[in-house]
């Protein structure tokens, strides 16, 4: 994954953050900062598994 892709999936990640900390008034941060640790988590490994497939 280049820079530029890191850049706008990371940024979707915090866009996705942001919608769902207003659509939810109740949301802990706990339960975000969770979720937003899941789908990088999900993203990095998504990324290494690309890259082990390539070699």
């Amino acid at each position: 994954m280049n820079t530029k892709v890191a850049q706008e999936e990371f940024k979707q990640i915090l866009l996705y953050g942001y919608q769902r900390g207003n659509d939810d008034y109740t949301l802990s941060t706990a339960t975000l900062v969770k979720e937003l640790s899941e789908r990088m988590k999900d993203m990095i490994v998504n990324d290494e598994d690309q890259k082990e497939e390539s070699i």
